[in-house]
């Protein structure tokens, strides 16, 4: 069984930020990384943020739930959990 203390990957004084997830303080690391596709018609371009965080502190069924950054919200679109105890939920503006 994989046994890690993953506190250390999210110290705020690193690149971990604090958020609220359905209303409950947690924290992790948010992305806005750059995504790029090729249609038919042409290309696109635009962002696809994501807040990284452990996998315990991800609600049941967190699709749809509002995540709070700041003063900025999200509403999570995915969950995609590693199998390590870290899970990174994919967000909308």
């Amino acid at each position: 069984m994989f046994v890690e203390n993953l506190n250390v990957f999210f110290q705020s004084d690193e690149f971990a930020v604090d958020a609220t997830l359905n209303g409950v303080a947690v924290r992790g690391v948010f992305d806005n990384e750059f995504d790029a596709a090729s249609i038919a018609v042409g290309d696109i371009a635009g962002s696809s943020p994501g807040f990284t965080l452990r996998t315990v502190d991800v609600p049941a069924k967190p699709v749809g739930k509002l995540l709070v950054l700041g003063a900025k919200t999200y509403k999570v679109v995915e969950h995609r959990p590693d199998g390590t105890g870290v899970s990174v939920l994919r967000l909308e503006a």
